[in-house]
């Protein structure tokens, strides 16, 4: 994995809004096939795209970045930096 990459996603600001949090999903979408259970590590963070989804039909609840949604995110990003996460392939000599 690029080094560019790895220090973007240590940077990377709290999420504000959903717009936020779709720009996050979007360049994650990427690494789903080398993140093990990528589908349940993300459910927090996904389900609040659900929370604002309904939100906007019913006027109720506000997206807010969750204590669940923030661990999952330091989850995810763990999995993604961490080795051996992304290497080159080695043959065998």
């Amino acid at each position: 994995m690029a080094l560019d990459h790895i220090s973007m996603l240590g940077d990377w600001p709290t999420l504000e809004s959903v717009s936020d949090e779709k720009v996050l999903l979007g360049i994650l979408k990427f690494y789903v096939r080398f993140v093990r259970k990528y589908a349940k590590v993300t459910m927090p963070i996904s389900d609040l795209l659900k929370k604002s989804d309904n939100a906007r039909m019913t006027d109720q609840v506000k997206w807010q970045w969750t204590r669940d949604a923030k661990l999952a995110f330091e989850k995810l990003t763990r999995a993604i930096t961490d080795a051996p996460i992304l290497m080159h392939f080695q043959t065998a000599e």
